[in-house]
């Protein structure tokens, strides 16, 4: 019985890991938005949100022109920060 509540507590606390993991990301990127201006540079961007999970670039763009971060696992919303010569133009959040 003791090894069966031992099991148990190892695997609350795996599974207390994995959901800080996958949701701590998204509220701390959530957090910031207010944060990202239009006018700040892609390195202030990484910065402040970490770096992006996917890059978006055209063959004639010397810099990645969309920056796309996952709000977590299986989510469907996600933040796209967009680039023009390095610099913010805009950004979209999409629930």
């Amino acid at each position: 019985m003791k090894k069966l509540f031992i099991g148990f507590l190892l695997l609350a606390a795996l599974g207390y890991g994995l959901y800080t993991l996958v949701f701590d990301r998204a509220n701390y990127i959530y957090s910031k938005l207010p944060q990202v201006k239009a006018g700040m540079s892609r390195v202030e961007v990484t910065a402040l949100l970490g770096v992006p999970d996917t890059t978006y670039a055209w063959p004639e763009a010397p810099y990645p022109p969309v920056l796309h971060y996952e709000m977590g696992l299986g989510a469907p919303d996600a933040l796209r920060v967009f680039l023009d010569h390095d610099t913010v133009t805009a950004w979209s959040y999409n629930q």
